[in-house]
């Protein structure tokens, strides 16, 4: 009797190990988390059909995922294996027009016959966080991660301060959400809704990617910067919305900053984004690029923003 309750237990044991086990992996194939843990140090190259180099990246890279280039030319990743990918050209992008509404859905329940609100309407908050807040720079920092909180914080800082001149509102949170896990997200998902209370109409979840530093420099207005490449989650019913914000973000830097946005990477995933319209997730540089290229990147970024909503001050 005893060791038959022993291995009652011990089945039981192994079956709640795989319970917990198989529901970690459907929220992250569900994009909750993620689709897949980040590669660390290691990225994949994103190919195009002739073999060029579209982006090197960190980030889990899925069949079906697209990639909108600084050129606006829209690709679809078609292969994927352990070090590359490969994108096939789908059609050029165009770009928002100047006059184009861009509708958010409210956070609250809306009143009857108000279901959206201009944007530029909304309340001056911007909210910055990062769900991989050990991410850091080598050549700055040291190492590419810290525990707790890396040299990333620092360019959060830095985008902080450049919008505050603006006129801004800005919330910087800097919870750790350490470990740099497939479970970042879930942590990173509750200073979301910590910070919702405050109505920010864009949410930037900054982050920095890996891969050769060279793939992600450029030089503007005669200062070599960092660029930066924005990340929205394509299984996420805010999509629409948040690639609404991507888009007019990068068409407002390429206006005045040509080459400062990397391209659109639309990934498997939701990254949080679901919570918000105006979410959207950062790539500034990678693990070896100099942070103060980095940080020089986000005054740049700041006047993006204002140009793209009209910010005070601007």
């Amino acid at each position: 009797m005893r060791q038959s309750r022993r291995k009652g237990n011990w089945l039981y044991a192994v079956a709640s190990i795989a319970v917990v086990l198989a529901g970690s992996f459907a929220l992250s194939r569900a994009g909750y988390l993620g689709p897949a843990p980040e590669a660390g140090d290691c990225y994949r190259t994103v190919l195009d059909e002739q073999g060029g180099i579209l982006f090197h990246t960190a980030l889990p890279v899925s069949i079906g995922d697209q990639f909108i280039a600084q050129s606006n030319r829209l690709y679809t990743v078609s292969e994927v294996s352990d070090t590359t990918a490969r994108a096939v050209s789908v059609m050029w992008e165009s770009d928002p027009a100047d006059d184009e509404p861009l509708l958010v859905v409210p956070r609250h329940r809306p009143c009857p016959g108000n279901s959206a609100m201009p944007l530029g309407l909304a309340s001056r908050v911007i909210a910055i966080y990062h769900t991989h807040s050990d991410e850091s720079y080598e050549p700055t920092d040291g190492r590419s991660s810290s525990p707790g909180l890396g040299g990333i914080v620092s360019v959060g800082d830095s985008l902080r301060r450049e919008l505050t001149g603006i006129g801004y509102a800005v919330i910087h949170d800097k919870t750790a959400h350490t470990p740099h896990d497939a479970l970042a997200y879930a942590r990173s998902r509750r200073t979301v809704y910590s910070n919702l209370k405050y109505q920010p109409y864009l949410l930037f979840d900054v982050h920095r990617d890996s891969g050769p530093a060279e793939s992600y420099l450029t030089t503007i207005h005669g200062k070599e910067v960092s660029q930066i490449m924005l990340v929205v989650g394509r299984q996420n019913p805010m999509l629409s919305a948040n690639l609404g914000v991507a888009r007019r973000l990068k068409a407002a830097a390429d206006g005045a900053y040509p080459g400062l946005i990397k391209g659109i990477f639309l990934a498997q995933g939701d990254y949080n984004q679901d919570l918000d319209p105006g979410a959207l997730l950062l790539e500034v540089g990678t693990d070896k690029v100099p942070r103060e290229l980095a940080e020089r990147a986000m005054a740049f970024f700041a006047q993006a923003v204002a140009r793209a909503f009209a910010a005070p001050g601007v």
